[in-house]
Formats: structure tokens, C-alpha cells, sequence
């Protein structure tokens, strides 16, 4: 089976078990499969809303944390290929493997210093934040319970000539 498959597998079988925690705040946010499930849609939604061709990479700028593999569970959900891109290269250097990748979006999530890499995400590249990401020039579309729920994300691509995406409930 493939990563999409053993999910599915996991999220149909045991729905209400524990799939992923993330210290938040001194204390400890948890998904299920159900609603890690349910948030990789939404994400896997906000990115086929972008009318990408099938394969498109997309790049995932974070640290190491849950809405990371929520993002690489929606790029695959969607049909598109993750470009992992680590917190600690420095700007030239994430600017190489996007710009290279060809990526057509990128995950924003938390980030010891934005400052020295954001020169790395190229001009006009829509981003998509996690919860927690620096504040990046995207669009503030949130889900309805995000203002008190971590885990909803922020799409953008308004400065970009893209419409602003608001996440859909439904799945895709």
C-alpha cells in the first residue's frame, strides 16, 4: 500500500484513534485520523482550488510538525508531488530547490527565523500558512473555528494576481 492507502486504511478502520499530537501553547493538540483526515482535505481542497496541473510540485517550508504531514497527506490527496524544503537552509539555497522543483505553491509553517530564508520563496509563488507561520503576504481565509482551533490554514495568492482561497468544508 502507499502512504495515501495505509492512511485511508488507518483513518477508516480506527477513525477516533490518535494519529498525531503537537505541543501548542504548554499543552498538547491532538488529531485523530478522522479530523487529521478531514484537515488534509480542506488542505488538498484549498490546493485543487489553484487549477494546477496533475503532478505539480509543491513545496512544504516548516519545521518539523503535524500540519507537515497533514500537507504532504493534502499534496498527495490532490494528486501532486511534496518538495520538502528544511527551516535551515539558507535563502539561496531554498530558493534553488523551489525554483528548480518548478514548485507552483508553498506551505509556510513555523519557523526559527523567517527573516534569513524568506528571501529563498520566489516573487509571486502563492503560500499557504500553517498555523503558527510567520506573518508571510498571504490572504487570511480561515476556517470557521480557526480563530480559537489551531490547525485550520491560511491560503494566499491575492497579491499575486490568484484569487484568495477560503477552505471548503467539503472534501475534495
Amino acid at each position: 500500500m502507499n502512504p495515501v492507502q495505509q492512511f485511508s486504511h488507518w483513518e477508516t478502520t480506527t477513525p477516533g484513534a490518535i494519529f498525531l499530537q503537537q505541543p501548542l501553547a504548554g499543552q498538547w493538540k491532538k488529531w485523530t485520523y478522522k479530523e487529521a483526515g478531514d484537515e488534509a482535505r480542506r488542505m488538498a481542497t484549498a490546493l485543487a482550488s489553484y487549477g494546477l496541473p496533475p503532478r505539480s510540485k509543491i513545496a512544504i517550508l516548516s519545521k518539523n510538525c503535524a500540519w507537515w504531514l497533514m500537507a504532504d497527506y493534502a499534496i498527495w490527496l490532490a494528486g501532486h508531488v511534496s518538495v520538502p524544503v528544511y527551516p535551515t537552509l539558507t535563502a539561496t539555497s531554498a530558493r534553488q530547490i523551489i525554483e528548480h522543483s518548478d514548485a507552483k505553491a508553498c506551505f509556510i509553517g513555523k519557523l526559527d527565523d523567517w527573516q534569513s530564508i524568506q528571501g529563498g520563496i520566489p516573487s509571486g509563488l502563492p503560500c499557504i500558512r500553517f498555523p503558527l507561520s510567520p506573518e508571510v503576504d498571504c490572504a487570511a481565509a480561515r476556517s470557521d473555528d480557526s480563530k480559537t482551533e489551531p490547525g485550520a490554514v491560511a491560503t494566499g495568492g491575492a497579491s499575486v494576481g490568484l484569487p484568495s482561497l477560503s477552505l471548503r468544508d467539503e472534501p475534495v
